[in-house]
């Protein structure tokens, strides 16, 4: 793995260069109106500074639907489990 690839910036990285706390970062990124607005601002602008992209997964891991079934088979040499993962032409 190469060292010269960047990593995310944090809510603590963003939180030090304020000299609040990271919870209070998160607040404000579910809910701008939940800080005051200096705060609002001070922290708009460490977020620009810093560069911080928020990550979009844990968001949508809650909503996420999906079709597949996944299943575990002991052997796949046993004619049984053979005809099961057996698709059809």
């Amino acid at each position: 793995m190469s060292n010269n690839k960047r990593r995310r910036t944090s809510l603590q990285e963003i939180a030090n260069l304020i000299g609040i706390s990271k919870m209070t970062v998160s607040r404000f990124l579910r809910d701008p109106n939940l800080v005051s607005k200096p705060l609002q601002l001070q922290i708009s602008a460490a977020i620009d500074k810093l560069g911080y992209i928020p990550n979009k997964a844990p968001d949508m891991l809650p909503n996420a639907k999906s079709n597949a079934i996944g299943i575990v088979f002991p052997s796949l040499t046993n004619q049984v489990f053979a005809i099961l993962v057996r698709t059809k032409s």
